[in-house]
């Protein structure tokens, strides 16, 4: 058992006054510590079971007209997609389906 910090936030001046509309996207209320308490941990060494599966594998291909379908799809939710070349390369691993 160890003693974890419990975060709270700390309310604005502005959040008394109802008569003023505020911004949830931007109005971030401050955090602060609270206090603690009691937590349970343990080691990995403590579990059992299978091994997890590394990610380390890369796979290669095209992925030829899925990728527009994919664009097409999250900009028509409202979703502002960007692209970036600092994740690359990217890695994946396979799912079961």
């Amino acid at each position: 058992m160890i003693f974890a910090p419990m975060i709270g936030y700390k309310r604005s001046a502005n959040d008394s006054d109802q008569s003023q509309q505020s911004d949830a996207r931007t109005d971030k209320p401050e955090p602060r510590l609270v206090g603690f308490r009691a937590v349970y941990v343990f080691d990995v060494g403590q579990t059992e079971g299978a091994e997890l599966p590394e990610l380390g594998s890369t796979f290669k291909g095209e992925v030829g007209d899925k990728l527009d379908k994919l664009a097409d799809f999250t900009t028509g939710q409202g979703i502002k997609l960007e692209y970036s070349d600092k994740i690359a390369p990217a890695r994946a691993c396979p799912t079961a389906g």
